[in-house]
Parts: C-alpha cells; structure tokens; sequence
C-alpha cells in the first residue's frame, strides 16, 4: 500500500450499493494510513451499468502537462468525486472543488442507449467465446 500513488476512492457502480461504497472507502482510509501521499481517484471508467464519465478526479495540477499530472498524483493533490454530493480528499482541495461544481455541475449522461450498446457489445463477445 506504501508503493501506491493513488487508489479509487469513487466508482460508479458502488454509488448506490452502500456496502461496496463502504468498502471502497475503507480500502481507501486503510491505504492512506500506510501512505500519507495517497491520491484519491474518482473513476470514469464504465461497466455495464455505470454511467460512463459519472465519478471524476479533480487534479490540482502546477503544470498542465502529462509530468504536471503525475506530479499532482504523487503529491496527492487530487479530489475524488462520486457524482452526487461526496467529495474525498485534502480538504483545501475539496473546498476548491466544490467552488468549481458550484458553478459548473457536471453533466451526466443517464442516457439507455449507452448502456444497451454496452450489452449487445458484451453480447457479441459471448457469441465470438462460444463459437470460436
């Protein structure tokens, strides 16, 4: 845990299951003990059933280049955001955020359609497994 730059502190499919969201977050309470330079991290990623782009990472970053980023995420300046209320970080970073999604809410697709095309798409890779 003392080697990690970051851990997910937000994911979209434990927003509303309060068990795992609570595990994640444990997970993450645990880590940061062991390393006091832990990055929270907000994932966008989606599976297939997720909103894709729902959970962010906000990076307070001194530079806006790829080593600019890596340098925001080693020192921990990053603010995790669940998509609803939750903000999870530093707190001067959190309070930073939470100005930015005052005056920006994020948008946030809740459109079938994405995750329909995520079925089919995962439906067809069956299809490929079985037949091959």
């Amino acid at each position: 845990l003392r080697l990690l730059d970051g851990a997910e502190a937000a994911h979209p499919l434990v927003i509303r299951a309060s068990r795992d969201q609570q595990l994640l977050l444990e997970f993450h309470r645990r880590a940061a003990v062991s390393n006091g330079s832990l990055a929270p991290i907000g994932s966008s990623d989606f599976h297939w059933g997720g909103n894709l782009g729902r959970c962010r990472t906000f990076l307070f970053v001194r530079d806006v280049t790829a080593a600019g980023v890596i340098e925001a995420v080693r020192s921990a300046r990053t603010v995790a955001f669940d998509g609803d209320e939750r903000l999870i970080g530093d707190r001067r970073f959190v309070a930073a955020a939470r100005e930015v999604l005052d005056r920006n809410p994020p948008p946030i697709s809740t459109d079938p359609r994405g995750r329909f095309a995520a079925w089919i798409a995962l439906l067809g890779l069956a299809v490929l497994v079985v037949f091959k």
